[in-house]
């Protein structure tokens, strides 16, 4: 079976998105497989969506020709439709009859649905432009009520889809809400589409609204969204799609009754038809009585009842017109209005007669006023065209005459003061603009200052509280008039001084409005505040002035957050440089503040990782720091030294730390005389580190370490081999002193073990030579000691050369006399004793002057001599000297010679 053919009328103001939902509707069906499939009936359909959709969804850029919808014929063959859009042109008079001449009229009663695009943000902000906008099409579709239903349609409406586009710029207004605003707004405006007001306060069931986005967020308006998330695009025009089938199963449902009860109403007809014949004789009896009083229009009333009264439907196509009451309806009616029309025609015909149009009518006289009076009822019944298209014609050329005088005089709805809003209060300055042309010449002047009046009526109802976009369409407006071809100089001149007056006023609001956004992104937080001033700055109706004020106020707000983000202990480095990612445009000076608490916080986190280093108390603490010397630093690249130098300090630190903790252990190794285990200790140090440094890590540090170990280690040996030298040379010599024999086996092993401990030291073959010694010393040794000779020259005299001997004791046994050498003042002796010395050896040397046979022998000289000590036996070698005299003796004695003396 064939598709049905379906007209949906578009409707809608330019710049109301109906290119823009058409494309994203077809490339959302087309391209994604969504909604119920559609073919284009022609190449010239495919072509031309696809234009639509390739500049959209393609080169991403807006359509700049818009779309030719008569071109976008398509098949929806799941529903059995093809469809054809019918675009209502914009313009057109604000009179009915005005309608009835347009040639696009019978094409507009044809439509089978209507799309009707409303901008949602001019809907909530501005709704009288979308009055003055949108009036031509409210027409039309409160037309289409009067004209489209019947009953053999059920009464039904042709179907409605209101589309609130650009629903992205109110996010938070609903459906419901915007529904209602429109509701409210047009029910207000009642007398101009009573249709349509009637309909939307009432039943509803062939109306529906939809809030669409069509393809997302726009982030500026010459600009398309990134994203591309289409909200309520298929829905609404399936919507559409399902009311119309559903209307037009109504109409098939209807017809099939009609054609199944013809029958009984055939039947039932020979019953009805005298009644409904009776009654019809009644109505026409009492509108023949109204005729015949003049009461044409209450006549025709009671005529139009009578048909609302019958049982059967007017027409019933089954039922021939000799069976219906009431038959010669319409001829009755006709003749009705013929005498009406001729009536209403002869009254007037003698006041028009007398009409000078070249002249200024008298409004306020009563012939004028009855006139006019009488002109408005007969163009007020459009079927007097129809009965005497010349009489009405006659009539109607003079609406103008009328109309104009009452208008120049605040007489009818051309008078400012009938004037509700501003909207219809400039429809009145055009309208009087179009009537000027039509004035005589003697009445330009007045209607050009009833312009002028009419200006200023409107221009006045701006109020000094209005927002700039409503003072901006009052400019527009007012521009728009200046260019009217019949607006006078005068005019042109007194909408100059309101032009001048209104953008200063504009530029006032605009500076209002900056200072206003400025104290508000203050009171925010700065990053708040930086993104309401940014979403400002985005606005193309932005002036150049407020666009500087806003972009100094940033500018503040950017330093604000650098010094709040600077002041900020929480803060750290990656939040400081998300900032910069955030922000890219921030200003150098903001981007310093934030720079050098970046450089402050890097440096600080470098002291800290310095400061830990250097608290490092071991080298195995300092090795888990290790991975603080591979950080990058790329904030603060002398961080990377500073870490080197401290990680390089703290290991000399511990180093020499580990060398002192080795010095004390040695030195109290020495101290308890146990030299090998120091010199083992200090012999393994180097050692000892280097495993330590590999083991925490720090192997690489440690050449130099080493090395210092190294030198460290021969400077510790060293002085513990003096140390070790010194004590047992300081040993050696306590034995110079000492007579106890048992003093010096230990020494000697003392220094036996220091030269085995220090084999290549030059003090070994020291060391070796007193060790001898002292075995020799511990042993005793043989000793000769000779008294050789002395000197007694004190005991010398002229009368008397002493005769001398010398007695040798040991404890105070005489172990040696000599023999006496008489009259010698230096006897020499030679006399010799052999003894084992040891160092507890003590000896006397006692010189004797004898004194012959008579005489007795005299003590000269004395001298203990002691020869304990290791060394005491040099004692015994050399000249002893007592009272002025002297003995030398001499010792010879088998012992190694001593390294010190």
């Amino acid at each position: 079976m064939a598709n049905k053919k379906y007209k949906i009328a578009l409707m809608g103001a330019s710049g109301s998105g109906k290119t823009v939902f058409l494309g994203s509707y077809f490339n959302l069906i087309t391209n994604l497989g969504q909604g119920r499939p559609v073919f284009f009936n022609t190449p010239e359909a495919e072509d031309e969506a696809g234009r639509i959709i390739r500049t959209l969804f393609r080169q991403q850029i807006p359509v700049k020709e818009k779309a030719r919808k008569n071109l976008l014929s398509y098949s929806v063959d799941s529903l059995g439709m093809d469809i054809l859009f019918v675009e209502v042109p914009e313009g057109g008079s604000k009179k009915r009859r005005d309608w009835e001449d347009h040639k696009f009229l019978p094409e507009l009663k044809s439509v089978d649905g209507v799309l009707f695009f409303i901008p949602a943000d001019e809907l909530m902000k501005n709704p009288e432009r979308f009055l003055r906008e949108n009036g031509t099409f409210l027409e039309a579709l409160s037309f289409l009520f009067e004209n489209t239903a019947s009953r053999w349609t059920g009464g039904g409406k042709v179907p409605v889809v209101f589309l609130f586009t650009k629903g992205d710029t109110v996010p938070d207004v609903s459906v419901e809400q915007l529904t209602d605003k429109m509701t409210a707004i047009l029910v207000k405006e009642g007398q101009k589409f009573p249709a349509l007001s009637a309909c939307l306060s009432g039943d509803r069931q062939t109306v529906n609204a939809f809030k669409a986005i069509p393809i997302g967020v726009w982030p500026e308006p010459k600009k398309l969204p990134q994203k591309y998330e289409p909200q309520n695009v298929i829905k609404p025009m399936e919507e559409l799609y399902k009311m119309m089938s559903s209307q037009e199963h109504e109409r098939k449902k209807i017809r099939s009754a009609v054609i199944a009860t013809a029958a009984l109403l055939v039947v039932s007809t020979a019953v009805t038809w005298g009644m409904d014949h009776y009654r019809w004789s009644g109505a026409k009896s009492e509108a023949r009585k109204l005729v015949a009083a003049s009461q044409y229009a209450d006549a025709l009333k009671v005529v139009d009842s009578h048909g609302k009264g019958y049982i059967f439907p007017d027409p019933i196509p089954l039922v021939p017109s000799v069976l219906r009451g009431g038959a010669d309806k319409e001829s009755f009616r006709s003749g009705i209005l013929k005498a009406y029309e001729q009536a209403q025609f002869n009254n007037l015909q003698p006041l028009i007669e007398k009409i000078d149009t070249s002249r200024m009518p008298d409004v306020k006289s009563a012939e004028y006023l009855d006139a006019s009076e009488k002109v408005e009822e007969y163009l007020a019944n459009p079927d007097f065209r129809k009965i005497n298209q010349a009489n009405f014609d006659k009539i109607y050329s003079l609406r103008w005459y009328f109309e104009a005088g009452q208008a120049l005089h605040g007489k009818t709805a051309g008078s400012a003061d009938g004037a509700s809003d501003s909207g219809e209060a400039l429809n009145l300055v055009e309208s009087w603009l179009g009537f000027l042309p039509k004035l005589p010449e003697q009445w330009k002047s007045e209607g050009a200052r009833k312009a002028g009046e009419l200006f200023a009526f409107w221009a006045d109802m701006l109020s000094p509280d209005a927002g700039i976009e409503s003072v901006e369409d009052f400019l527009a407006s007012a521009q728009k008039l200046s260019g009217n071809p019949n607006a006078t100089d005068e005019l042109k001149k007194s909408i100059a001084e309101r032009e001048t007056a209104w953008k200063q006023m504009i530029a006032d609001k605009w500076t209002d409005r900056g200072a206003k956004w400025v104290q508000e992104a203050s009171a925010l937080s700065p990053e708040e505040g930086i993104g309401k001033i940014l979403t400002f700055l985005k606005r193309e109706d932005l002036p150049e002035n407020i666009g500087k004020t806003l972009s100094s106020a940033l500018n503040g707000q950017y330093i604000r957050l650098a010094e709040t983000l600077a002041g900020d202990p929480a803060a750290d480095i990656e939040t400081l440089k998300g900032v910069f990612g955030r922000y890219p445009d921030m200003p150098e000076g903001a981007r310093k503040t934030l720079s050098d608490r970046i450089l402050a916080l890097a440096k600080n986190e470098a002291s800290k990782i310095a400061a830990g280093i250097e608290a490092a108390s071991s080298l195995e603490a300092l090795g888990a720091r290790l991975p603080d010397l591979k950080l990058p630093w790329t904030d603060y690249p002398a961080g990377k030294d500073d870490v080197a130098a401290s990680f390089k300090k703290t290991f000399s630190r511990l180093v020499a730390s580990e060398w002192e903790k080795i010095a004390e252990k040695g030195s109290a190794l020495a101290e308890k005389k146990d030299f090998a285990g120091a010199k083992e200790l200090f012999a393994s140090s180097v050692e000892a580190l280097t495993a330590r440094l590999e083991k925490t890590g720090l192997g690489a540090f440690g050449n130099g370490a080493v090395a210092e170990a190294a030198e460290f280690q021969g400077k510790k040996i060293d002085e513990l081999r003096r140390s070790h030298f010194s004590v047992c040379k300081a040993a050696f010599e306590g034995l110079k002193s000492s007579n106890n024999k048992e003093e010096i086996l230990p020494v000697a092993q003392m220094l036996k073990a220091f030269a085995a401990l220090w084999p290549d030291s030059e003090e070994a073959a020291e060391a070796e030579k007193a060790s001898l010694l002292l075995d020799a010393v511990h042993n005793g040794a043989k000793a000769v000691l000779t008294i050789v000779s002395g000197d007694f020259s004190a005991v010398d005299s002229l009368l008397d050369t002493p005769d001398m001997k010398i007695l040798l004791k040991k404890d105070g046994k005489t172990v040696l006399e000599t023999k006496t050498v008489d009259n010698e003042v230096r006897p020499s002796f030679g006399e010799k004793h052999e003894f084992t010395w040891d160092i507890g050896s003590r000896f006397t040397l006692v010189g004797m002057e004898t004194g012959g046979i008579l005489g007795s022998d005299k003590e000269v000289f004395n001298v203990s001599v002691d020869a304990g000590g290791i060394l005491g036996y040099k004692k015994l070698t050399g000249t002893l000297k007592n009272n002025g005299n002297s003995i030398t003796v001499k010792l010879d004695i088998e012992l190694p010679d001593s390294p010190w003396n």
